[in-house]
């Protein structure tokens, strides 16, 4: 069988617009929402009351900064409450920040546990203090205003 080759392009005409027809895409659009089917949607997630943990930094401290100075009306400006905080994936930075922008730097999570842990150590220092207030009271020590010695006798 031989092959019939030819070297010239075949003979290309260019149609008419008159003859060209038009394509239609058609979409049907229903004039009704569709009823809803209860469960037909995506799962619901889980119901948590823990706040989210969006965030690698953490909470270091809690320090109160002096005041900047004195308002117009020359009363003292109120000490400034700020929190040094750092990061788990950068352990050697630490940056101030002002309580208000904390929730900028911090996950809400991370700022509930660290207020909850220091809640609970205040509860034990107070514990600790009023243990050893009434230790003290049981054995008997004298009050701190009564000079204690041997007392003189009068003839």
């Amino acid at each position: 069988m031989a092959r019939k080759t030819s070297s010239a392009r075949p003979d290309t005409q260019l149609r008419s617009r008159k003859d060209r027809t038009t394509n239609r895409i058609e979409i049907p659009l229903s004039s009704k929402r569709r009823r809803y089917v209860p469960g037909s949607g995506p799962p619901l997630q889980r119901i948590s009351i823990l706040p989210p943990e969006d965030s690698t930094a953490y909470i270091v401290e809690r320090i109160l900064l002096p005041s900047l100075g004195h308002a117009a009306d020359g009363k003292p400006l109120p000490k400034r409450m700020t929190y040094i905080i750092g990061w788990r994936d950068l352990p050697a930075a630490r940056h101030l920040v002002p309580a208000m922008k904390i929730l900028n730097y911090v996950s809400p999570r991370a700022l509930e546990e660290w207020e909850s842990n220091r809640e609970v150590e205040l509860a034990e220092d107070r514990r600790k203090q009023a243990d050893e207030k009434d230790v003290g009271e049981k054995q008997g020590w004298p009050p701190a205003y009564i000079k204690t010695g041997s007392p003189t006798i009068k003839d």
